[in-house]
């Protein structure tokens, strides 16, 4: 039996707050027998630096994240137990201020007597929890390991994945090209759809975005009202369809 799922979308980029929803595709809200809305979220907090830092500015993250209410939220750039933070745990933090009592932290190295990575939080109860180390060729401006986290959940007995990356944010395509083929393959073999949520650090017309966007849908919304705003963006939210149907674009697979 197949169901459908109905996403609310929300972006934050230094200060810019978007979102879309089924409405921007003129399709009509669901009811309880008809689908699932999820209401998903991705935020680069640059480790709370610039015009937040420390403990406190991390307490202000997450009631910015608490005041949007997302059921699922994809956080990169993130950090705990740093001296930055006053060796807080965060992730603890930011489970107690969002009222998200789930999360996976996606580490990806030690920083500043802590550890560094991306987070996802949610309402719902998580499990099969992967953290994929992404491939990169090391050079003098490439220094960053990077991975994309995933893990599965269901709402209203609606099983879906959701996902968190960083890609490469130097200016030679070449490890975020190699970065995005291995999303493909680490997540092509998934038996539910998968949101993906992340700093993708790629333009949309760009090669590593053209990888993506073969399995993976861009929702139109956010693609028009950001080149509306800044021509350089560099976040999305995507998703891909397996035995499910989805309301927006859908892309087989």
């Amino acid at each position: 039996m197949k169901h459908k799922f109905y996403l609310l979308l929300v972006l934050l980029v230094g200060g810019l707050f978007a979102g879309c929803s089924s409405d921007d595709d003129g399709v009509t809200p669901p009811d309880e027998k008809d689908g699932v809305l999820v209401k998903v979220m991705s935020y680069n907090i640059y480790s709370g630096q610039k015009a937040y830092s420390g403990k406190k500015g991390m307490e202000a993250i997450a009631q910015v994240i608490k005041k949007i209410n997302p059921d699922l939220a994809g956080l990169q750039e993130f950090e705990t137990k740093t001296n930055k933070v006053e060796k807080a745990d965060i992730i603890a933090l930011m489970k107690e201020v969002t009222g998200m009592p789930y999360a996976f932290f996606v580490k990806t190295r030690d920083v500043d007597g802590g550890e560094y990575g991306n987070l996802i939080l949610s309402k719902y109860p998580i499990s099969d929890e992967v953290n994929y180390d992404l491939p990169r060729i090391e050079t003098v401006e490439d220094v960053y390991p990077r991975s994309m986290g995933v893990v599965k959940t269901e709402k209203d007995g609606k099983g879906f994945y959701f996902g968190v990356t960083h890609l490469s944010h130097v200016g030679n395509e070449t490890n975020r090209i190699n970065q995005t083929t291995t999303i493909i393959e680490k997540t092509k073999g998934l038996d539910k759809p998968m949101i993906l949520t992340g700093d993708f650090n790629a333009l949309a017309d760009s090669g590593p975005m053209k990888i993506l966007v073969r399995k993976y849908a861009p929702f139109r919304c956010f693609i028009s009202l950001f080149k509306a705003v800044s021509p350089t963006i560099h976040y999305y939210i995507l998703y891909r369809t397996s035995i499910l149907d989805c309301c927006f674009r859908q892309k087989e697979v």
